[in-house]
């Protein structure tokens, strides 16, 4: 620390060259704006889920511990409900046939009729 603010001492200046004119440089002739990831722009192919969709398996996803899988539909509905998930979160889990055993998220995922995204 000492080193970073023996400038500042010394100078007698009350602030720091660093922080002055801290101003964001333009685009070059010619430059493009990055305007986000390249998999976001892309069109949606046939089969790809819907916004809802995909936040309907992130719920699915933050509500049941890894440490859970493998696991039955039964089980897995037990633990989501122990864990205190969202009633859509239940409500999926509670379609899926509660004898089959389910490996991961995915898995359960697309046995409930869920799509995989696809990205470019």
């Amino acid at each position: 620390m000492d080193r970073e603010t023996r400038a500042l001492l010394q100078s007698g200046s009350d602030e720091s060259r660093a922080e002055s004119d801290r101003v964001k440089e333009g685009e070059l002739e010619g430059e493009v704006a990055a305007a986000g990831p390249v998999w976001a722009e892309a069109p949606a192919v046939a089969g790809d889920p819907s916004d809802a969709d995909v936040e309907l398996r992130s719920e699915v996803a933050r509500a049941l511990r890894p440490s859970l899988f493998p696991a039955t539909g039964a089980e897995l509905v037990a633990a989501a409900r122990d864990l205190f998930a969202p009633d859509e979160v239940v409500d999926l889990l509670e379609r899926l046939p509660g004898d089959a055993t389910f490996p991961n998220v995915e898995a359960l995922w697309e046995q409930a009729g869920g799509h995989r995204e696809h990205r470019p």
